[in-house]
């Protein structure tokens, strides 16, 4: 008998709490919840109606763009964090099957990518209230990333960068930083000029797998696309000939074109014999005219000073030349590509481009996240190279896993160029 009335006591004892309790609960958390869904609401909304008035198609590619808000808006609402509405949204935006029409969060590096590298006065403006002393920034190691199968790879690393320095190669995969899963941004945030250890894998034997010490720096895009541009710069020698090479990380702003003509007229690349044009992995941001560096009726300029030196200044590449492309060489950079090609400039190498050249917009967002739109349809000599790209004349397949640092696409160019001034030789 004592047993029963102890158990039920003890029954009343739980619904008491649960009676009176429970609600208290639920009123604590419904605040926290309702929150978050009407901030993913006003997000949601905002990417719509700024899409719904900017995008360059008023019948947008004949996709139901209202339906679109009823479709995704509920899954929007659900989204527990801001990576989970961010699928949701890139999710729709996918829809309109468009180049440069993306959502980006700030816990990604095209996000500062983007901002730093914009040239709309309006955008310049908000972005300098954005961030410290109004210079876009973030913390990492210099590097691209993609998922395979699940795992990160090392798609490319930009010279004089913490990762190059510290030796990361294309193909490795990264396992962790610090112990913790790999993040772009996450995994710095905090950590600039700190050593992190980063465990790799170079090769498929997991017994290959390392730790290797890397010290991430405050990252200011263009000036990290600059400092690897001037990196890349080398030349390379077999049998008495001399091929350049100079990898273009980005094209947006004329620093980059000037540095490119004097490299050619009076730099490093001056005294060679044939040249490689790296495209691939790029930031975009070429003009058509670029491609004037390769005009041949220009008048060449030679300087003789009171002492008799003489200086020759050629700005243009009169010379075998070659251009390396992949499937993520994209805006701007297609575009001269596309006229390398059609005007028999050199041979191109690689893989085809990602064909994504629509003229776009970015949009700050009010919680200071990021919409790019594509504004403006793109026709270059008439033609439309949107979700075409450009196929390269040797198209070269190179696969990142485990690549160990080997570059194929990199040896078909100088080989296509070493035997091109070898018959000219000849």
């Amino acid at each position: 008998m004592v047993k029963k009335i102890m158990g039920k006591g003890l029954l009343s004892i739980i619904a008491f709490y649960a009676f009176f309790l429970s609600p208290l609960i639920v009123l604590a958390e419904v605040p926290e919840v309702k929150a978050n869904t009407t901030q993913n609401v006003a997000i949601f909304d905002d990417v719509w109606s700024k899409v719904n008035g900017n995008f360059y198609d008023p019948k947008f590619n004949g996709v139901d763009w209202f339906a679109m808000r009823t479709k995704y808006s509920d899954m929007a609402e659900q989204a527990k964090n801001i990576d989970e509405l961010e699928k949701v949204i890139n999710q729709m935006l996918s829809e309109l099957k468009t180049s440069n029409t993306r959502f980006y969060t700030k816990d990604f590096p095209d996000y500062y990518n983007i901002l730093d590298t914009c040239r709309i006065p309006s955008v310049i403006d908000e972005v300098k209230k954005m961030f410290p002393e109004g210079r876009v920034s973030y913390t990492g190691i210099g590097i691209f990333t993609k998922i395979i199968n699940g795992k990160e790879f090392i798609s490319a690393v930009l010279e004089r960068g913490p990762a190059h320095r510290a030796g990361l190669q294309i193909g490795d995969q990264i396992i962790s930083v610090d112990g913790a899963p790999y993040h772009p941004v996450k995994s710095f945030i905090g950590k600039a000029e700190t050593a992190v250890k980063i465990k790799i894998q170079p090769t498929a034997d997991s017994a290959s797998a390392k730790e290797v010490v890397v010290t991430p720096i405050d990252i200011k895009p263009k000036e990290i696309f600059w400092d690897a541009m001037k990196g890349s710069i080398k030349v390379i020698e077999r049998e008495g000939i001399r091929i350049g090479y100079i990898h273009i990380w980005s094209y947006y702003g004329e620093q980059y074109y000037q540095l490119l003509m004097s490299e050619i007229a009076y730099g490093r690349l001056a005294g060679a014999d044939a040249l490689i044009i790296d495209l691939r992995n790029g930031w975009g941001g070429a003009n058509p005219y670029y491609l004037n560096i390769f005009h041949k009726n220009v008048p060449v300029i030679t300087q003789i000073d009171r002492e008799g030196v003489t200086t020759v200044m050629d700005y243009q590449w009169r010379r075998p030349v070659a251009m390396l492309v992949n499937e993520d060489t994209h805006g701007g950079d297609e575009i001269i590509t596309y006229g390398f090609k059609k005007y028999g400039l050199g041979k191109i190498t690689g893989s085809k481009t990602a064909g994504a050249v629509m003229s776009s917009r970015p949009f700050i967002l009010r919680d200071g996240n990021l919409l790019n739109i594509a504004v403006a349809n793109m026709l270059v000599d008439g033609e439309r190279l949107e979700g075409k790209g450009v196929t390269p004349d040797i198209d070269i397949n190179m696969p990142i896993e485990y690549a160990n640092g080997k570059d194929a696409q990199m040896d078909w160019a100088i080989n296509i160029l070493f035997a091109e001034v070898m018959n000219r030789q000849k």
